[in-house]
């Protein structure tokens, strides 16, 4: 249960969750908090229930709309450990059960067929990862970036920080201090790379075979498999939907055993239909006009099978003109480093976005003890992990769903409020807040800072001085 309020509201007196009523004001069972480690949100307020021994947030109003005030720092998750699960057992379970009797037919994209109102999304993607890319290779040539040589420790400034959070080689004999270097545009987007499957329903790659797949970007090969063809990584598409256990062609979606032969259904990608170029990579876009036109009569039929029953026709007709809210914008050579800085950051959230709509439909797993990602039903049987406690599992990897972050890593970095003013020191480190990197990396180029990213910066926290830090309450 979730409870939101004005701050203004909280002087006449403090609501009460316990009561089966709903809210009332009462000054019972109310704790303020002002830690920031911990169940505690750092300068908010927690409410205890008496009953159910839980911590309701207290959501406060700034500028208008309903932002906690700031929000705990990403966690770091131990290396001997396994990583939490995405979705718990019991519903994994669930969604292993096979389907009702009779039933062989599947949606898309499990029957081989493209799910046709992610298509656009996909070619919007991979557009948008060419122009942070190209924006961020820009940016880092006039804001310095600071890597260290011993962890994976990125700091956004003239001068890294004095913070002792260093956890690489000879680290204590350093206390924690870092050895900084000039970073690169890869420290701020960090490469993430996956296998390139020519058919995702086909067998998984064994180990032997793992040299003689091509791997490419983890992102670039998700748009693949949703729609996007690249003359350099040809892939298999189907015109028809299949059985996926028996890689059979259905004829009639009511009959599931009348099926024919693999040979019918499977037809190679024609890259000549893709003329104009999306960026300098090789890529191609196309509208939905020439999709549907180049697709032909046996995807049109197969579109009937229902791939989301919840969303009306209205709904995707709008999904399908503006996939996204803001429009994306190509970086040119007159730009300034404001206008590069805001349209990189216009490309990140677009393509985060378009990201997780497709991870909802193209299945996307991660080791849970290593950085290996995956992009297909079932993860690869390559021997390759060297993660913690890799001799007992002989080198194989844990599967399980991944997070958008494991897809696109954020990278978080330590908020730098002025560039110009001292460096950051470790006895005011709870002050401190942190964003992804290349937010930080745009918002000192001037960009604008999204509403979203403000309370995980800690704007609104004073940072006293080194005179003034013993006497903070």
């Amino acid at each position: 249960m979730a409870a939101s309020a004005c701050a203004g509201c909280l002087s006449g007196g403090f609501l009460n969750l316990g009561s089966s009523r709903g809210p009332q004001w009462s000054s019972a069972d109310v704790d303020f908090g002002v830690g920031v480690g911990g169940a505690t949100l750092g300068g908010g307020i927690r409410f205890r229930r008496s009953r159910l021994q839980e911590f309701v947030v207290l959501k406060v109003c700034a500028n208008g709309q309903n932002l906690p005030q700031n929000v705990d720092l990403p966690a770091v998750l131990p290396k001997k450990k396994k990583k939490p699960f995405l979705t718990p057992l019991k519903q994994q379970k669930k969604n292993r059960r096979p389907p009702p009797a009779g039933d062989g037919t599947a949606r898309a994209p499990a029957n081989g067929m493209l799910v046709q109102r992610l298509v656009p999304v996909a070619h919007t993607v991979i557009r948008a990862k060419g122009i942070c890319e190209r924006g961020v290779a820009r940016l880092v040539e006039n804001i310095p970036v600071k890597t260290c040589r011993f962890c994976t420790e990125v700091h956004i400034g003239p001068v890294g920080h004095n913070l002792g959070t260093c956890r690489g080689p000879g680290s204590n004999s350093r206390k924690g201090l870092h050895d900084w270097l000039k970073g690169s545009a890869d420290d701020i987007m960090v490469p993430v790379e996956a296998y390139h499957l020519e058919d995702r329903l086909g067998q998984p790659i064994s180990h032997d075979k793992r040299f003689d797949v091509d791997r490419i970007s983890a992102v670039e090969e998700l748009c693949i498999q949703a729609g996007v063809d690249d003359p350099r990584y040809p892939t298999v598409r189907y015109s028809a939907p299949v059985i996926p256990k028996f890689r059979k062609k259905v004829e009639d979606a009511s009959r599931s055993g009348d099926a024919q032969d693999i040979s019918y259904r499977i037809k190679e990608n024609n890259p000549k239909k893709f003329a104009h170029p999306l960026d300098d990579t090789g890529w191609t876009e196309v509208s939905m006009q020439e999709i549907n036109s180049e697709v032909g009569e046996d995807v049109e039929t197969s579109i009937e099978i229902k791939d989301d029953e919840d969303m009306d026709s209205e709904a995707l007709a709008c999904e399908s003109n503006s996939a996204f809210g803001e429009e994306l914008l190509e970086i040119c050579a007159e730009d300034d480093l404001e206008s590069v800085a805001e349209k990189t950051l216009t490309a990140w959230e677009i393509m985060r976005q378009g990201s997780r709509r497709l991870m909802t439909k193209y299945r996307v797993v991660a080791c849970g003890y290593c950085p290996e990602v995956h992009v297909g039903p079932k993860g690869h049987r390559a021997r390759n992990c060297g993660a913690f406690k890799h001799q007992w599992r002989d080198g194989k990897h844990g599967w399980q769903d991944a997070a958008l972050d494991e897809l696109i890593p954020s990278q978080y970095v330590w908020h730098l409020r002025d560039k110009n003013g001292p460096s950051l020191e470790a006895a005011l480190k709870r002050f401190y807040g942190k964003a992804p990197a290349l937010v930080e990396l745009c918002v000192q180029a001037g960009a604008a800072i999204p509403e979203k990213y403000k309370p995980l910066m800690r704007l609104d926290i004073a940072i006293p001085t080194m005179e003034e830090v013993e006497l903070v309450v």
